[in-house]
């Protein structure tokens, strides 16, 4: 992905890796060579997560061409700050109860109905529940903030669902 000094952005190269060793040594020949064919004065950084082969690339690149930037991707550092606040006992609780939540009316049908109509009825904005997703560091939010934002949907669908169990087990369902 190519950046401009305007902030356009456009994709470069798009090549299947998937059969390769990222090696550290692979990955300086292949940025090397879109070093080269753009040429290194049109570059300024260089940005990438930080797994160790890819870091020393970086290295690497930087030392061969100092005036290109060797830096980490800010967004990759979030999802692991928001990994670690997910370690603390408090939270993994929280969101693993908004994904049973969340779970619960992705997998039923008719309660799904329910909770859409309602957040409609209601006109509580914003959508219905999100799903959190490991490896997305904004979903974490969006999966607790869902369930937040939906509590008075979730308390009426939960609430219709109670009373139709209780009418089923009374007339001996």
């Amino acid at each position: 992905m190519l950046i401009t000094p305007s902030r356009q952005e456009y994709l470069y190269s798009l090549q299947n890796f998937s059969s390769e060793h990222h090696t550290t040594e692979f990955l300086i020949n292949k940025i090397d060579e879109i070093i080269t064919k753009i040429g290194p004065n049109k570059i300024g950084a260089i940005v990438s997560d930080n797994a160790s082969n890819i870091s020393a690339a970086r290295a690497a690149i930087s030392l061969k061409y100092p005036k290109i930037m060797n830096l980490r991707c800010i967004a990759h550092c979030f999802n692991l700050i928001s990994q670690d606040i997910i370690k603390i006992p408090f939270a993994e609780k929280l969101l693993r109860r908004c994904n049973i939540v969340v779970t619960f009316f992705k997998v039923s049908h008719i309660a799904a109905s329910l909770l859409r109509n309602t957040i409609e009825k209601k006109n509580i904005e914003g959508g219905t529940l999100k799903t959190y997703v490991k490896t997305r560091w904004t979903t974490t939010y969006d999966c607790i903030n869902s369930v937040l934002r939906c509590k008075e949907a979730l308390n009426y669908v939960i609430l219709i669902i109670f009373n139709i169990l209780h009418l089923l087990l009374k007339n001996n369902y």
